[in-house]
């Protein structure tokens, strides 16, 4: 339902969000639910904008109880998974890509905390957290999300450590022939790294196992 943008934007706004707000709402489980993991809901109506989730959704028809709609996420992120349902509900997810106030042309983060402004980040948990998002639009069949994810991933300010760490997760969790997030990574070591290292990245070998 990729159309719900256009929709949004019409003066019958408040009547088809009013429409999908009254859907019926499904229960996501994510992780391992008897092992701690988590239970979130949303409404169908804009679990529909997924076409992963739209097929899925085929079997529920109207007579199908609420206690009955369910998706299991049991290998995803709960981070990730509530950032795509914020995306579902609003087009965008935390940290929002703002106005940067010293460039028009240009956006940059929010700072979720304003005391604390943008962070560095250290440990590579910023890149992971928007390669996550990334990795589920692409199972989820969300093109618009996943280059939103990208775009977020190049504003942030991290470290070689941070880089690798997000590197690994990038290599083991993409398709070889993703050459849209995989290239930059080949491309950033290339400059910071020894030459076979560089190398192997650019070949899609696995030295960063």
């Amino acid at each position: 339902m990729k159309h719900s943008k256009a929709i949004v934007k019409t003066e019958h706004a408040e009547i088809w969000i009013t429409s999908f707000l009254s859907s019926p709402t499904v229960t996501i489980n994510v992780g391992d639910i008897e092992n701690g993991g988590s239970v979130l809901s949303a409404h169908q109506a804009f679990l529909l904008r997924s076409p992963y989730l739209a097929e899925v959704c085929t079997c529920y028809t109207h007579d199908i109880p609420v206690s009955e709609r369910v998706v299991n996420f049991p290998d995803e992120d709960l981070d990730a998974v509530g950032c795509f349902l914020q995306y579902l509900y609003t087009d965008e997810y935390s940290p929002r890509l703002i106005p940067n106030p010293q460039r028009q042309d240009d956006t940059i983060l929010e700072a979720l905390d304003p005391d604390l402004g943008v962070q560095k980040d250290l440990d590579g948990s910023h890149l992971l957290k928007h390669a996550k998002i990334y990795t589920l639009a692409e199972k989820l069949g969300l093109d618009e999300l996943k280059t939103l994810a990208h775009a977020k991933i190049h504003k942030i300010n991290s470290t070689a450590k941070g880089e690798l760490e997000y590197a690994r997760f990038v290599y083991a969790n993409t398709p070889r022939e993703d050459k849209t997030i995989r290239t930059p990574i080949a491309t950033y070591w290339a400059h910071k790294s020894t030459p076979p290292l560089a190398f192997c990245l650019t070949n899609n070998t696995n030295i960063l196992k």
